[in-house]
């Protein structure tokens, strides 16, 4: 009870209320995006604003528990634990939309052109 008393604080004790729920939402997503196919999850985290973890990576009948300089594959299936806005961001991030944008952007920067 002493311990209690100077290690935790009274509001740790307290219950929280819905409204403080941390809204930790855990999908299943599969790499159809081309751009981000052979990425590793660390270059996708830095280049997002995204917050998301990857928690596991099934290629095929292998289940890979990923590290940051984990590569992505088509056809990859991931357990993302991420936010309910941001879920859906991660959504759009792998329709043919958003990827002819990120396509004609990589264009430009080499003089070809998309179709």
């Amino acid at each position: 009870m002493l311990l209690r008393k100077f290690c935790v604080k009274s509001d740790d004790l307290k219950s929280k209320s819905q409204i403080d729920d941390d809204h930790t939402y855990i999908a299943e997503f599969d790499v159809v995006n081309p751009a981000i196919e052979g990425r590793t999850i660390a270059d996708i985290s830095q280049n997002s604003h995204l917050h998301f973890i990857i928690s596991r990576i099934w290629r095929g009948k292998q289940v890979i528990v990923p590290m940051a300089q984990t590569r992505l594959h088509a056809n990859d299936k991931l357990l993302v634990v991420t936010t309910r806005e941001d879920e859906r961001a991660l959504v759009l991030a792998k329709t043919s939309e958003l990827w002819n944008c990120s396509l004609a952007k990589k264009n430009r920067k080499t003089g070809t052109r998309s179709r």
